[in-house]
């Protein structure tokens, strides 16, 4: 994440946020009532998340205010999420601005809980058990990392954790498992504080199975296209620890 003295840089994900959801307004202006019946609860919605996070730009990341502003940030588009999606008709267009407001929470998620005490697997309403500590055998030597992710894929956002990392991809585990082969916005935060925003493809699952209710369920995603800037980081982060393990096969 760009910092300079604690706070946001040009190009920095809140920055780039605000010009992506500045974008999203421009189309749904142009959009009629038949295809978003509530466009202006929208409006408004998108409008809050902007200013929600425009005011906390010059802001220190260790001050509450900027906790608070990322909060906001989320609630507003949490409900913008829902009014995009509640309409009957759909169109392009409008499943474009659905996948940038989903995409633009996946990325926040991650600052917010970099800010917060890590979480584990976040749970559904169900009370399904937690998750214990998982290992997955990949050919990239891995490193132990406690992060919380946020993912979209298509329209929706989604949570999950990860334990361990490498330059390939991760295991992200989540009750919100995706289909194999499905395509990934995965964003996450490195313990010093560079966020990753990655493409992945969803390569194998575990679902939820209750006879085994201390293995996590998840899924295991391959990084797609990472940037030269983000892979370096996560190479540099495994490099300054022991490696966990690495595949002989």
């Amino acid at each position: 994440m760009a910092q300079q003295d604690g706070k946001t840089e040009p190009g920095s994900p809140t920055q780039s946020a605000i010009v992506q959801l500045n974008e999203v307004v421009d189309e749904i202006g142009k959009f009629d009532t038949d295809l978003l019946p509530n466009k202006q609860q929208v409006m408004d919605s998108l409008t809050g998340a902007v200013s929600a996070l425009s005011s906390i730009e010059t802001i220190d990341m260790g001050d509450p205010e900027y906790k608070n502003g990322v909060e906001a940030t989320m609630d507003h588009l949490r409900r913008t999420l829902e009014l995009m999606q509640a309409g009957e008709r759909k169109s392009d267009e409008l499943t474009a601005a659905t996948e940038t407001v989903a995409k633009t929470l996946a990325i926040m998620y991650p600052i917010l809980k970099s800010i917060e005490k890590p979480a584990r697997i976040p749970e559904r309403p169900s009370k399904l058990p937690p998750d214990s500590p998982f290992k997955e055998r990949r050919a990239a030597p891995r490193a132990e990392i406690e992060a919380d992710i946020g993912f979209q894929s298509e329209t929706n956002f989604f949570m999950g954790f990860t334990e361990d990392i490498s330059t390939g991809g991760l295991f992200i585990a989540t009750y919100d498992v995706r289909p194999m082969g499905s395509s990934l916005n995965i964003n996450f935060t490195l313990p010093n504080g560079h966020l990753v925003s990655a493409e992945g493809i969803v390569r194998w699952v575990r679902e939820y199975n209750e006879t085994t209710p201390d293995t996590p369920p998840g899924m295991g995603v391959q990084f797609e296209n990472l940037q030269p800037v983000d892979k370096e980081a996560i190479h540099s982060f495994i490099e300054e620890r022991p490696a966990m393990f690495y595949d002989n096969d």
